[in-house]
């Protein structure tokens, strides 16, 4: 199996991770702040999404060494694309983060699977940090709250 189709399993299996935890959570519990400072559940959710459908615009310069890391010159700007995030996910509603989400996650794997080669180092480090390695690290957390709030492990 080549790195592409690898990435592509890890992905399917850390989103069915995600979800796991998401779905020990009531309706209300997922809008509840508190997973990590300021942001619920929903929150987390459009914000991995957001960030693995960020991956499609770069993976282009990513594959022909051209890519310029935009958080390089700028030290504050992952943390105001955040905000705008976390804006963007508390004014929609459970419904369309989940569509949402859902539309974004196929756009990556789209342009993932449809790079014309084998993707360079870069393309994959890239892809790996904004989708599988991210889903796991907010997985953990969604599951550290559903467990502060008694949520079950088998909903």
């Amino acid at each position: 199996m080549g790195i592409r189709d690898d990435h592509a399993k890890r992905e399917a299996e850390s989103w069915d991770e995600l979800m796991a935890q998401v779905a020990r959570l009531s309706p209300a519990q997922r809008e509840l702040e508190g997973v990590v400072p300021g942001w619920s559940t929903k929150d987390l959710l459009w914000h991995c999404a957001y960030w693995a459908n960020d991956v499609v615009q770069h993976l282009p310069a990513l594959m022909d060494g051209t890519f310029v890391d935009p958080f390089e010159a700028d030290d504050a700007l992952g943390d105001r694309m955040n905000a705008e995030i976390a804006t963007q996910a508390k004014a929609m509603t459970w419904d369309e983060t989940m569509a949402r989400a859902a539309e974004a996650r196929s756009g990556v794997l789209t342009a993932w699977a449809a790079l014309p080669d084998e993707p360079t180092d870069a393309a994959a480090e890239w892809f790996a940090e904004e989708s599988f390695v991210h889903y796991d690290e907010h997985a953990e957390e969604i599951g550290r709250f559903a467990e502060s709030l008694g949520a079950s492990i088998d909903p």
